[in-house]
């Protein structure tokens, strides 16, 4: 094979018919199928010829065996840098910002700067030489295959935060989100990574939801592949965590949402019951989860095995028991049973939310014995007095909340007082709220 692969590369450096040119490509495209060889290929100069072959040829082939041996080649994490000190960059970028070039051809150089801006290093070469205009004029072709290789790249510069502005600026969205909307799932999923990549800042997220990202989210959301309900409800929870976006989601996602809380996949179910979490830190969108008949799926998260999803099922119906008008539907639901077991358990969250929900549901009066007849009290303040646990639950501020709870359960006798800061009584029905993005 050694031979053959210099024999291939010298021959790639001297031929000018583009048959011969067409048959070199195709030869080192072949061997560049086998990873084991690619280190070797960089080494014996396979990256010259091979731009060689790209740049001079005229036939439409012999350019995509070049891009496409240039792409397998820049899978291996070995090879990235070498391969962009060889100087390929600038013809890469070049060939995809050229409207006549062959579409598959620059699909193939799309994907060859996608594996090499999966080096850090490589990136801020990648940017600074029109990379980012030539990724996305490669996205709004109306080529599939070649929008998720563009995109793929893209995903990969939006890792950086130093590149995710210009990215926006130059265009990137609406072409990402409108081949979110495409039936081929591979380019839906490459799509959805760039643009979650993008909302990693915050500043971008109300963007990307005004430039209609929803719709493919709800559309992808009906997916059978867990990989795709993975990566929507991960987006939703990002999304969902901006302000200006809550009213729009849960108008619109929050019947999609529900169900990906109920998927039987512990990451899906996470990532979809934190988006809820999000959203039920307003109050008038309380009301959506009632008419979506949301409330029982969220107390059963609550006793979810998995400690995350326990942890956010519990903070989303903390904020609920905020809401004075929500309490009678969560005591309807059985809501206290699983707060008391989500503060049996070792987790800092399940601590914190778990002991908010119960502090705010026993600012009402006729909730109080109910608690104390589930056993919180003991629980509460096992909680409280547990050295361990205080010095874990004092950096999310549960034993603090735990405290809360014991203090306003205890005024049973005299429900509606409770001890002052002073010394003095006085009379607390105000609900605690906390929520957070």
């Amino acid at each position: 094979m050694a031979k053959v692969l210099e024999a291939l590369i010298a021959r790639g450096r001297r031929v000018r018919r583009p048959r011969e040119q067409r048959e070199v490509a195709f030869g080192l495209a072949d061997m560049s199928t086998h990873p084991e060889v690619h280190v070797k290929m960089v080494q014996k100069g396979a990256v010259r010829s091979l731009l060689q072959l790209l740049e001079r040829t005229s036939d439409a082939e012999a350019q995509q065996f070049s891009a496409l041996a240039l792409g397998n080649m820049a899978s291996t994490v070995e090879n990235r840098i070498a391969i962009v000190e060889e100087g390929v960059l600038r013809p890469l970028i070049k060939f995809m910002l050229n409207d006549d070039s062959d579409i598959s051809a620059r699909q193939y150089c799309a994907l060859t700067v996608g594996n090499l801006a999966a080096e850090i290093e490589n990136q801020d070469e990648i940017v600074k030489l029109d990379g980012v205009r030539a990724l996305i004029t490669v996205l709004k072709t109306e080529d599939e295959q070649a929008g998720r290789y563009a995109a793929f790249a893209l995903s990969n510069l939006a890792s950086n935060p130093e590149h995710r502005l210009q990215i926006v600026e130059e265009g990137a969205l609406p072409p990402l989100v409108g081949l979110a909307c495409k039936e081929d799932v591979k380019a839906q999923r490459q799509a959805l990574g760039a643009l979650r990549g993008i909302a990693t800042t915050v500043a971008h997220r109300e963007t990307i939801v005004q430039e209609g990202v929803l719709d493919p989210l709800v559309l992808m959301a009906r997916s059978d592949q867990v990989e795709i309900k993975r990566e929507v409800a991960a987006a939703l929870a990002c999304l969902s965590s901006v302000e200006e976006n809550k009213v729009e989601i849960a108008d619109r996602a929050i019947s999609s949402i529900l169900t990906l809380a109920l998927s039987n996949d512990a990451e899906v179910e996470h990532k979809a019951v934190t988006a809820i979490a999000n959203l039920m830190e307003m109050p008038e969108l309380h009301e959506r989860l009632l008419e979506e008949q949301g409330l029982a799926p969220l107390i059963a998260l609550v006793l979810s095995n998995d400690i995350q999803t326990k942890g956010e099922a519990c903070r989303a119906v903390a904020n609920l028991a905020a809401n004075a008008e929500m309490q009678r539907h969560l005591m309807a639901e059985a809501g206290l049973a699983p707060l008391v077991g989500a503060l049996a358990t070792t987790d800092p969250l399940c601590h914190r939310f778990g002991a908010l929900a119960l502090a705010n549901l026993a600012t009402n009066v006729g909730n109080q014995i109910k608690i104390v007849q589930e056993g919180a009290v003991k629980v509460l303040v096992d909680l409280a007095g547990n050295v361990d646990r205080e010095l874990e639950a004092r950096r999310c501020v549960g034993c603090w909340l735990a405290v809360v709870v014991v203090a306003v359960v205890r005024c049973c006798r005299c429900p509606a007082m409770c001890v002052s800061d002073s010394g003095g009584v006085r009379r607390s029905r105000n609900p605690l709220a906390f929520a957070f993005a």
